[in-house]
């Protein structure tokens, strides 16, 4: 995840309000011609306009709590992601549109002039519209992570008997959704809460089975210590590490026992057998 910004929290905040639809509809209204682009677009403003108009006509003191339950949520991701691990993004804010949705519900019907509310409600139906297909046409196709691919990806490239370890444990699950075959005994699920518990477990792990090549699926942010830290134990413990794939945040990292010089181990012998005399 990106740090927190100005420019991120507006960005995010835009987009779970649906604003981009609007540039969704321009786009599509362009291939016709420039004027229907600019009052496809003009119209929507309208929309958005009289609809946030007409929700300061309800009744606040019934849908209050609502909007200061969502606000609330969103404070306490902005705050743990600057004083802890940045976790802001779309879809960590999707829970704050419970309370801001029945918000908005509250709001439009308890307002009493019947004009005012019904504009407000045929407002509300042409962006629901509008955001729902532009999602269908735009988005939904589009997968947020490439699990798949990374699962093709590790099917190809494991053989039978090599390690592979999920960084968090839990990334197991999309990956063996597409792999379903990979076998349970090869797996080392990292939790990442316990790393100094972990580290001891991993090296009991590799004194009993041994592995040549271990793998290590990870889904997380390249630059945690965490991360960074496990890293080193496989290059100390196993070998050096290939990059097989990276997609921003998920990569597949490979990491192999060299093979010794036997003439390089047979001068090492001769060494200490001289140092020995």
């Amino acid at each position: 995840m990106p740090p927190v910004t100005g420019d991120r929290i507006g960005e995010v905040g835009a987009y779970l309000v649906g604003l981009p639809s609007i540039d969704w509809s321009f786009s599509v209204f362009e291939k016709f011609s420039v004027a229907a682009a600019f009052s496809a677009a003009a119209f929507l403003c309208l929309m958005f306009a009289i609809f946030a108009g007409s929700v300061l006509a309800g009744n606040w003191r019934r849908s209050y709590p609502l909007l200061i339950a969502a606000l609330c949520y969103c404070v306490l991701v902005i705050g743990y992601s600057i004083f802890k691990v940045p976790i802001f993004g779309v879809r960590p804010l999707l829970p704050a549109l419970i309370p801001l949705i029945g918000f908005m519900g509250v709001q439009v019907a308890t307002i009493k002039i019947p004009k005012i509310q019904i504009a407000s409600i045929g407002a509300l139906l042409v962006i629901s519209m509008n955001i729902t297909f532009a999602w269908i046409t735009d988005k939904a196709w589009i997968p947020v992570e490439h699990t798949q691919d990374m699962a093709k990806t590790l099917q190809l490239w494991k053989h039978p008997h090599d390690t592979v370890m999920f960084y968090p444990f839990y990334f197991a699950g999309p990956i063996r959704y597409y792999y379903p075959d990979l076998p349970v005994e090869d797996e080392i699920g990292i939790n990442i809460w316990t790393i100094p518990k972990e580290t001891e477990r991993i090296k009991r792990i590799f004194q009993e089975t041994s592995p040549s090549i271990v793998f290590l699926v990870a889904r997380c942010d390249p630059e945690t210590e965490n991360y960074q830290y496990i890293r080193r134990l496989l290059i100390s413990e196993i070998g050096p590490e290939t990059l097989v794939q990276g997609d921003n945040s998920l990569t597949i990292t490979r990491y192999r026992k060299t093979k010794k010089d036997p003439s390089a181990q047979k001068k090492v012998r001769v060494n200490k057998l001289l140092l020995a005399k």
